[in-house]
């Protein structure tokens, strides 16, 4: 919930007027300056600029979500329960009212983080800098309101040429044909017809204008391919072979329900109509397959985790966690859907069991943290199998892999990323299993070097597919829970340690004001600051120091979060800078 500072007369009709005084509720992030907000008071909703609002703090929300979340995944947990009383299979009801929960669930964790964590206003409370007070908020804006969004216009309906019955669906049917007749993927496919189209505009000028009409239904197309209705989109030629494939492997699991013995000469027939699913999820057009994986409540989903089971056969388990991580990238509701089925509980029971199929652990460890990389809360049911057991499987992986030297990186990688996808899930420091774990190890060097390149490099690995601004960064996240206790930061040597300081005074110098990563890094500071011996070794504090007193004298509501952290370590070190 947030309140407005000030009043704020709208000069569009995309925004919203405000009175001083007013309660808000968050809806969506226009930009960095704007936010869609509704007001309680009158219900209208529209944009307005951040710098008018304060956000008002609720402490019992966090309750009130736990509860909510853990109610939703005891009906789940019935319903999986109910199922393995008969062999695991879910009925036609059982599967509707699984899918309505499953929705419920992803509405209530999404709203929860909307009221929490607007992109623009993430975890900078976390290291303990404290908000301030409306007393201490000027009555006026110190600066103007920034420019409203401009939102790019949108492209409209090409008009066909003069004399011409060129249909307006011409540039999506030569895509099509073209992924058909050559198996090349829908994006190389569009890449092609535009190619020959440009060639035909350039060598062709007679039928210029039909080639631009056809390239501009085709960029048109592509514009509004979300809009398009999952009847046209499951009508295409990979709709209807998607759909089949599936299907295929529906009967495929229910046969193998019907016998306790494995009928190894089916394995090439499985195998290859796996084969083609990887194919086509990983080369057709998203929206398609997301349409086909939707169809009756996830249904094919859902039957494809079972199959991954009661499946022993190593070759096609290792084909079904393709199938699954070709899922994922079709989009975040795909991946809410596969954690709250047994397929993650599954993924850490093989990895624990069968630790000498290197290439099948890596998948599984990356399918991994593809479920959990979007942060969303994990069913409660889940935990009695990711326990501190399997985190310290992890971490033991990690600084002892069982493998070869020349394998060693690429499983190392694959399970620093899934720990740092896990740790995302853990909100409460002091309930933290991670660092609960990291804690009874005393030291932990390999884990620790590779989260020093990690940072140094500035990228999040769990950040997969590019879909995941909601969350915070988990590398971030990560160093500021190590850092929440002396116990923990001494995973880290002094040399480490200057390092660090070094990365994150690099990033404090070069981000600008206002930029919630700024923020973070400077809670990041102040944490390592607070719970290493920081006064002994005294790295760079001049060049802190200056740094830290310039971010003091910025102006504008933009730096106040900067300034609360850059204060609080003024007074607390006030005999180094």
């Amino acid at each position: 919930m947030y309140k407005s500072l000030y009043d704020y007369t709208a000069s569009g009709k995309t925004q919203l007027s405000i009175k001083e005084g007013q309660t808000f509720e968050f809806l969506d992030v226009c930009n960095e300056h704007w936010w869609s907000m509704r007001c309680y008071q009158n219900g209208k909703a529209g944009l307005v600029p951040i710098t008018y609002l304060t956000e008002i703090k609720q402490q019992t929300h966090m309750e009130e979500k736990s509860s909510v979340l853990e109610s939703i995944d005891r009906a789940i947990d019935a319903i999986y329960k109910t199922s393995a009383c008969r062999s695991g299979e879910l009925d036609h009801k059982q599967r509707i009212k699984l899918q309505k929960l499953i929705e419920h669930r992803r509405k209530v964790y999404s709203n929860y983080l909307k009221e929490k964590s607007p992109s623009t206003n993430k975890q900078s409370s976390r290291m303990g800098a404290t908000h301030s007070s409306e007393s201490n908020i000027p009555r006026q804006p110190n600066r103007p309101a920034p420019d409203p969004p401009g939102g790019g216009k949108k492209r409209k309906a090409p008009e066909p040429p003069k004399q011409s019955n060129i249909p307006s669906t011409i540039g999506s049917e030569l895509v099509e044909q073209i992924r058909i007749s050559t198996g090349l993927t829908h994006a190389k496919s569009i890449t092609a017809v535009e190619t020959v189209l440009m060639h035909l505009r350039h060598r062709a000028p007679t039928i210029s204008n039909e080639a631009d009409y056809i390239l501009e239904s085709l960029y048109y197309s592509q514009e509004n391919s979300s809009n398009v209705s999952e009847e046209e989109l499951l009508s295409t030629h990979d709709g209807r072979s998607l759909h089949a494939l599936v299907q295929e492997l529906v009967k495929c699991k229910e046969d193998s329900q019907q016998r306790s013995w494995a009928l190894h000469e089916d394995e090439g027939v499985i195998t290859k109509c796996l084969t083609d699913v990887i194919s086509i999820v990983n080369g057709a057009n998203p929206h398609v397959c997301l349409a086909v994986i939707r169809q009756d409540s996830y249904d094919g989903l859902n039957a494809l985790v079972e199959y991954y089971q009661m499946e022993t056969r190593t070759s096609l388990r290792h084909l079904l966690l393709q199938v699954f991580s070709g899922c994922c990238s079709l989009g975040p509701e795909v991946v809410s859907q596969l954690l709250c089925t047994i397929l993650p509980v599954e993924l850490a029971r093989d990895m624990q069991a069968d630790i000498k199929n290197l290439e099948k652990l890596v998948s599984s460890a990356r399918l991994c943290t593809m479920i959990f990389s979007t942060g969303e809360a994990i069913p409660y049911q889940h935990y009695e199998y990711l326990n501190k057991k399997f985190v310290e499987y992890l971490v033991n992986t990690v600084e002892n892999p069982p493998c070869s030297k020349d394998d060693e990186d690429t499983l190392v990688n694959a399970f620093v990323t899934l720990i740092l996808s896990y740790n995302q899930h853990f909100e409460d420091v002091k309930k933290n299993i991670v660092m609960q774990v990291l804690s009874d190890r005393g030291t932990s060097k390999t884990l620790t070097e590779k989260l020093m390149l990690l940072v140094n490099r500035g990228d999040d690995p769990v950040n997969i597919f590019g879909y995941l601004d909601r969350c915070p960064d988990s590398l971030l996240k990560f160093f500021e829970d190590i850092f929440s206790s002396e116990t923990t930061s001494g995973l880290f040597f002094t040399n480490d340690l200057m390092v660090l300081i070094d990365i994150v005074f690099r990033q404090v110098s070069d981000l600008s004001p206002g930029d919630e990563l700024r923020t973070e890094y400077l809670s990041l500071l102040h944490s390592i600051l607070t719970t290493t011996n920081y006064s002994e070794y005294k790295h760079r504090h001049n060049e802190l120091g200056i740094c830290l007193s310039r971010i003091n004298e910025e102006e504008g509501p933009d730096v106040m979060k900067d300034q609360l952290i850059v204060n609080e370590i003024f007074k607390t070190f006030s005999g180094l800078f």
